[in-house]
């Protein structure tokens, strides 16, 4: 009868873990799977976390008064139109199932056994759709295919790794590294006396958007202090830092915020995020290292105001605070804190999907940028547990391969006042975005 069904798993069950439930109502004695019932299909798969199991049912309270022989007649017909969608998208059969509660003509649950199992064939059941979440299911996120940085702002600088170093890049970045700080990645001491570090610094809403980072960690919400990428390489091999050794790292902030920790990125396809690494708490500075052009400190100096830079062991005041951090591991550093959504909310976005771009919400009053992810067949993109009640601005955006001309449309909207959202975009040079992205600077 359900040649769909007949290629999926068949599951006799009474009792399992806990599950989830979604109830789809249909028209009485319709087996027609509306746009509605798709969507709340998509939303309640992709609510599930890996490993997790939704059970999809198809009787209304009414239906279930019905004689068994509609309840089995309707519900398979209404598993077979369930089983095409989820096939549409593109789950594999052997995370779909079918789940029948064989039942007796009088109505009764039956027990699973051999003699139990006639009796179901018999005498049928009522269907219901069990659907797993694969444990090695990722997220699509709705951005570019590459984190598409340029190199052409990277701070580079060639150390002696033998000494104690300082390095000052031009967003205000500053490093302090110790002498031995770098090994080889299977473990050995390093065979070169000059070491190059890479150090890109992420800090304004223009530098996040345009290499296609966004701020969260899992499906937690992040407020940013600011992200760098750094690397050392000797004779183009890559180094890490070994032992116990770490790297100070001065962050420029507009002032100074409570919580902030240090993330580590985990870049897979489409983006990074963020991992709290265990390196403990950020601290907040009034005084920085001031570096000389040969990554050493200056000791002797008179500043503006009387302060001494000898005096203060070669440190500086400065106007705005800076967040000290150290690392263990270089590549992808943030230094963030997660932001409490106290009431939540979510947004559905259609646009464009046939250039891949990056969607995102850019927040009005903090520094956060969240990308959405794709979770539906036509291409929608989610964004969920986000704050109810802000401000923000909605941006889908392709950058050409070119890097002169990007392809991009925005909104400005309240978080809650809708839940569905549709974004046109048009082709544009990038003076243009560049100048949009701009005026979303916090």
């Amino acid at each position: 009868m359900l040649t769909l069904l007949g290629v999926m798993g068949l599951l006799i069950v009474f009792a399992q873990p806990e599950r989830k439930y979604l109830l789809i109502e249909f028209a009485e004695e319709s087996w027609f799977l509306d746009e509605d019932d798709k969507l709340l299909i998509d939303i309640a798969y992709d609510e599930l976390y890996r490993g997790e199991i939704l059970v999809i049912n198809f009787l209304s309270e009414d239906e279930q008064k019905e004689d068994f022989k509609y309840r089995t007649r309707i519900t398979a017909k209404r598993a077979e139109q369930v089983s095409k969608y989820l096939l549409y998208k593109k789950l594999k059969t052997k995370n779909i199932f079918v789940e029948i509660t064989p039942v007796h003509k009088g109505n009764k649950k039956i027990s699973l056994s051999n003699v139990a199992y006639r009796k179901f064939v018999r005498c049928g059941g009522t269907y219901a759709m069990i659907v797993r979440k694969p444990l090695t299911e990722s997220v699509i996120r709705a951005g570019c295919s590459c984190i598409a940085f340029s190199g052409e702002d990277a701070c580079v600088h060639t150390i002696d790794p033998t000494e104690d170093q300082y390095i000052a890049c031009p967003k205000g970045t500053i490093m302090m590294v110790p002498a031995f700080t770098f090994i080889r990645k299977d473990g050995n001491a390093i065979g070169c006396n000059r070491v190059t570090i890479t150090v890109k610094e992420f800090y304004s809403t223009e530098d996040i958007l345009m290499a296609g980072l966004t701020t969260h960690s899992g499906r937690k919400m992040l407020e940013t202090g600011g992200m760098l990428h750094i690397t050392a390489e000797c004779n183009v091999e890559e180094l890490k830092i070994g032992g116990v050794n770490k790297i100070k790292i001065y962050i420029p902030s507009s002032e100074c915020k409570p919580d902030m920790k240090v993330f580590e990125g985990k870049r897979d396809e489409k983006s990074v995020n963020w991992i709290e690494s265990s390196n403990g708490a950020v601290t907040c500075e009034d005084f920085v290292p001031l570096v000389s052009d040969s990554n050493t400190l200056v000791m002797e100096q008179d500043w503006e105001g009387g302060e001494s830079g000898g005096g203060n062991g070669g440190r500086m005041e400065t106007e705005n605070p800076y967040f000290l951090l150290e690392i263990s591991k270089l590549g992808w550093i943030n230094c963030d804190r997660f932001y409490d959504v106290k009431k939540k909310t979510e947004l559905i976005v259609k646009t464009d999907t046939s250039l891949h771009p990056t969607v995102v919400l850019v927040f009005n009053e903090i520094r956060s940028v969240l990308g959405g992810h794709y979770f539906s067949p036509d291409g929608k993109v989610r964004f969920y547990d986000i704050p109810d009640g802000k401000e923000v601005t909605l941006l889908a955006y392709s950058i050409n391969k070119d890097k002169t001309s990007v392809t991009y449309g925005f909104q400005s909207l309240t978080l809650g006042e809708s839940k569905f959202e549709t974004i046109e975009m048009t082709l544009s040079g990038m003076d243009g975005f560049k100048s949009l992205i701009g005026s979303l600077e916090k």
